[in-house]
């Protein structure tokens, strides 16, 4: 029985989701075998996300498929220093698909950033996608990087791009050897059969100009950003498996309706997909020499120039199975990349000593260091009004915090 009156009558303000959502699903069952590093992973999605989205105010909503202990306890500790606002904890692996249904509609925000959780954000990737998504005309989903995707599921963007007068398409391949690789092989795929089809790849990406911006044609339904109206016409979608051809009907329905599905035309994301697979990308030798270009680049400036933050050198710490076994000489450029002169250390592969370069470089000016696999407690180091690390891009938990 209730006594006296309900003391949140008195609230006069309620605090509104932010206009973004950024959407997650996750399924971490146990913390060995196939999954020994995926949490590892998930926690470098996250912080790549908190770190790299700082120009901007979203919520983050994960959507867990039955995961075990292990990542059910990150997520609510996640959870509990306001760091992920909306957390769904499923009983039983509902899929990916499943899980879309669900978590596509529960998303308060206006636009929806999606992503696996084996993604990792570099910064500018939300200002990139956001400038395709309110340039060009009924876009259906923006991925923040370009790769090569089946030509049948953007027909409508090809018709349209054909057909509209203030659209310049341009027919070409638009990926260095050591980006389609690195994507490829991070899905399973051998390397004689990535470098078999990288052979023959001549005209196979349409990249369209449209009111002085650039996209290339197809987009990922492992990340992409998108309207909540647009998503909300297709779902709910049909499945019958947890993982599997299911996804694709996301692509499909939206081509379906006409809408046009686009990706950047640079990198600001990266797959992580297979940590085993993707470290052996980075071993393998270059026989297609040229110069990748990646979206934040211009910003950080080479690797190789890029200092490490103030006070000291930071060694970065990546999973076991990301590490090679043999020693690396402090005097070579990949040490020089992450400030480790002097001591020795573990060889890295190149995409993470690109990461962690670049992030170092985006904390230069705030005096900072980072390790990306740190524990929750030491991501921000600043407590906010409510006790909460918070920083930028951070919100201080609750409905819209």
């Amino acid at each position: 029985m209730r006594v006296g009156v309900n003391p949140a009558k008195a609230v006069q303000k309620a605090p509104k989701p932010a206009p973004l959502t950024v959407v997650m699903v996750t399924y971490i069952p146990y913390t060995s075998g196939y999954y020994r590093e995926s949490l590892d992973v998930l926690r470098l999605c996250l912080e790549s996300l908190w770190r790299n989205t700082a120009n901007h105010t979203f919520d983050v909503l994960v959507f867990d498929n039955a995961s075990g202990p292990e990542a059910r306890a990150f997520l609510l500790e996640a959870h509990r220093r306001g760091h992920i606002q909306y957390l769904l904890l499923s009983r039983q692996n509902l899929g990916v698909v499943g899980a879309w249904n669900i978590a596509f509609q529960a998303a308060p925000g206006e636009i929806i950033a999606y992503a696996d959780g084996d993604v990792y954000f570099h910064p500018g990737w939300l200002e990139a996608s956001l400038e395709i998504l309110e340039t060009f005309p009924r876009v259906g989903m923006v991925t923040a990087r370009p790769f090569l995707n089946a030509p049948k599921r953007w027909t409508a963007t090809r018709a349209w791009a054909e057909s509209d007068p203030e659209a310049i398409p341009e027919w070409g391949f638009y990926l260095s050897w050591e980006d389609y690789r690195e994507f490829e092989v991070s899905l399973g795929r051998s390397e004689e059969e990535v470098r078999r089809d990288y052979e023959r790849l001549q005209k196979a990406m349409l990249k369209v100009r449209y009111r002085g911006k650039e996209a290339i044609a197809g987009a990922g339904h492992w990340q992409f950003v998108a309207y909540k109206r647009v998503l909300q016409e297709v779902l709910p979608l049909p499945y019958s498996r947890p993982m599997g051809a299911d996804v694709a009907r996301l692509d499909e329905a939206l081509n379906a309706r006409g809408y046009l599905r686009l990706m950047t035309t640079r990198m600001y994301v990266d797959h992580m997909g297979q940590p085993g697979a993707f470290l052996l990308a980075h071993q393998a030798p270059n026989p297609f020499p040229r110069p990748p270009v990646h979206g934040n680049r211009e910003a950080a400036g080479p690797l190789e120039t890029c200092a490490p933050p103030a006070p000291g050198p930071v060694r970065p710490h990546f999973p076991p199975v990301l590490r090679v076994r043999r020693r690396l000489s402090p005097a070579t450029p990949a040490a020089r990349r992450v400030g480790l002169r002097g001591r020795k250390v573990q060889a890295l592969p190149e995409r993470f000593l690109a990461f962690a370069a670049l992030a170092q470089a985006d904390l230069v000016a705030r005096n900072e260091s980072w390790n990306p696999l740190r524990r929750l407690k030491s991501v921000a180091k600043s407590p906010g009004p409510t006790g909460l690390p918070v920083g930028p891009g951070f919100r201080t938990g609750g409905v819209g915090g």
